[in-house]
């Protein structure tokens, strides 16, 4: 009943808002718009508000035919691929797997805005004499997903 006035089309964008609001290091997210094979558009906006407004409107979701890769796409250019990079333990792991799911990077990116390996509480430092490892955990708490 509380949401019987909203239209599911800006609940969706507002989520998605939310997500690469998360995402982004700076003010400006970025709309990646996947029309087709080799068909991209994109958009770029300086508030969060401007993003989920165009989203809501006729001219954002509603004319993505490819919208769950055009969301993807969209937290990658947001976040910019060399901060996801640097995100990860090991940069050289592909975000889908080999039979099309999503890693744990791109699950972490969803719900935290950071590309996480791992689910753990923060980062884990692990020492032996001058050889180290640092693997990267969660850091704080997302609305959604992880409990606390």
């Amino acid at each position: 009943e509380r949401f019987a006035s909203v239209r599911a089309q800006e609940l969706l964008a507002f989520a998605i808002t939310r997500m690469l609001h998360t995402a982004a290091p700076d003010a400006r997210y970025v709309w990646c718009s996947i029309a087709g094979r080799g068909c991209a558009f994109r958009y770029e906006f300086s508030s969060a508000a401007a993003l989920q407004t165009w989203l809501a409107s006729d001219d954002g979701l509603a004319c993505a035919p490819c919208q769950v890769l055009s969301m993807v796409c969209s937290l990658l250019l947001t976040r910019g691929l060399s901060t996801i990079r640097d995100d990860m333990d090991d940069a050289s792991v592909p975000l889908v797997g080999v039979f099309g799911h999503c890693s744990q990077e791109l699950t972490n990116l969803c719900l935290t805005g950071r590309a996480t390996t791992n689910i753990f509480d923060g980062d884990l430092a692990f020492e032996d004499g001058e050889d180290s490892l640092r693997l990267k955990g969660v850091s704080g708490f997302p609305e959604v997903g992880f409990l606390p």
